[in-house]
């Protein structure tokens, strides 16, 4: 889910999101843009008007490319 889908979903659902307090991390995983994690988690029970904290990904680092699985592909 990207970030304004995120906030847009929280907001829907009685939360918020503070955008000055989203973190962001480099991963190999999760597209650029991407929420990576949330805190509290989702389908746990907390009180409405709770303040959801995001990690984002910022995909690969500089100059990185992520590597094809080639194991068991035929030649």
């Amino acid at each position: 889910m990207s970030v304004d889908e995120a906030i847009k979903t929280a907001e829907e659902k009685g939360f918020t999101v503070d955008a000055e307090d989203i973190k962001y991390e480099k991963s190999e995983i999760v597209e650029e843009g991407r929420v990576i994690s949330q805190a509290p988690l989702g389908d746990k029970k907390v009180k409405r008007d709770k303040t959801i904290d995001l990690i984002v990904s910022l995909g690969l680092a500089d100059g990185e490319i992520k590597v094809p699985g080639l194991r068991n592909l035929e030649v």
